[in-house]
C-alpha cells in the first residue's frame, strides 16, 4: 500500500510592526556630532572641558538642514549620536552637567530637540544612538555596576518621552563590560515601556575588544585603506542585499571621515 506524503510548511518568521517599518526604510544616515567634533578625533576619552563643544549660535538652523539634506538624498531615517563613548550628552540632562546645558557652553542649543524637531516635520523617522561605555560619568566606575545602569535607564527615558516618537535605539561600546553587567533584558523591557515599536540594536562587539587606533601610522593605513575598500564594500552590500532582500536583513555601511569637517 502507498501513502502520499507532503513535507511539512516551513515556517518563516514574520517580522513585527516595528521591524517591518524599519525594513521599509532602507536608506538612512547616521549623524555623529558632538565633542569630537570639536577634538577632530574619533573617539575621546571624557576628559576634555565641556567649554571644548564650542558650537555656533544658529546650531539649531544647522542641524536642521542636516536632514533636510538627507531628505532631498531620498534617506527615510536618521541616526542621532545622543552620547558616544565620552559621555558628552547632546541634550539638558538632569543627571550630568557633561552636557549642551553645562555654564560654560556659550550657545545651549538641544541638538537632539532641534534634530528630532526638524524630523517630525520633513517626515524622516528619528532615531538615536547611546553609548553604553561612558568614559566621564562616575558612576560608571563603581564596583556595583546597578549604579551606572540606572544612570542610563534615566536618561533613556529623558530620550524617550521628551523626544516623541523614537524608531529605532542603537546601543554600542559593550566591550567594556562582561555581558551580564549590562542587564540588556531589563534596560530592552524598559525602553519598550516607553516607546513600544523602537526598535533596539547593541553593537555585535559586545564582549569583544577592538583595536583602538586612535592615531599613527595604524589610523593612516586603515583610512588609506578604506577609501579603496569604498568601492569594494558597495559592490559587496549589492551582492548581499541580492541574496538577502527576502529574508529582511538590514545592511549598515560605514564610511570613515577621511577630513576635518568644522562647525
Amino acid at each position: 500500500m502507498l501513502y502520499a506524503c507532503s513535507a511539512p510548511e516551513r515556517q518563516v518568521p514574520q517580522p513585527t510592526k516595528g521591524q517591518q517599518a524599519m525594513i521599509d526604510r532602507k536608506y538612512g544616515m547616521f549623524l555623529h556630532f558632538g565633542m569630537n567634533t570639536y577634538l577632530n578625533v574619533e573617539w575621546s576619552d571624557g576628559t576634555a572641558l565641556a567649554s571644548t563643544y564650542a558650537p555656533p549660535a544658529d546650531m539649531a538652523e544647522k542641524a536642521a538642514g542636516w536632514v533636510k539634506n538627507a531628505k532631498r538624498a531620498g534617506m527615510r531615517s536618521i541616526v542621532l549620536t545622543t552620547k558616544h563613548h565620552d559621555g558628552f550628552c547632546l541634550w539638558d540632562s538632569k543627571y550630568t552637567e557633561y552636557d549642551i546645558a553645562n555654564p560654560t557652553i556659550e550657545n545651549k542649543v538641544d541638538i537632539v530637540k532641534a534634530v528630532s524637531d526638524a524630523c517630525h516635520k520633513e517626515g524622516v523617522a528619528f532615531s538615536v544612538y547611546y553609548s553604553l561605555w561612558d568614559r566621564h560619568e562616575p558612576s560608571y566606575q563603581k564596583s556595583d555596576k546597578r549604579f551606572y545602569i540606572q544612570y542610563m535607564k534615566n536618561q533613556l527615558q529623558e530620550l524617550m518621552t521628551q523626544y516623541g516618537t523614537v524608531h529605532e535605539l542603537w546601543f554600542d561600546g559593550a566591550w567594556d563590560r562582561k555581558t551580564e553587567d549590562w542587564h540588556l533584558q531589563e534596560v530592552y523591557d524598559f525602553v519598550k515601556s516607553m516607546q513600544p515599536d523602537c526598535q533596539i540594536s547593541t553593537n555585535w562587539t559586545i564582549g569583544k575588544r577592538p583595536v583602538d587606533m586612535q592615531e599613527g601610522i595604524l589610523l593612516f593605513i586603515f583610512r588609506l585603506i578604506s577609501v579603496y575598500g569604498i568601492l569594494f564594500c558597495l559592490l559587496r552590500m549589492t551582492l548581499k542585499y541580492i541574496n538577502t532582500a527576502e529574508r529582511n536583513i538590514i545592511c549598515l555601511l560605514k564610511v570613515p571621515r577621511l577630513f576635518p569637517v568644522s562647525y
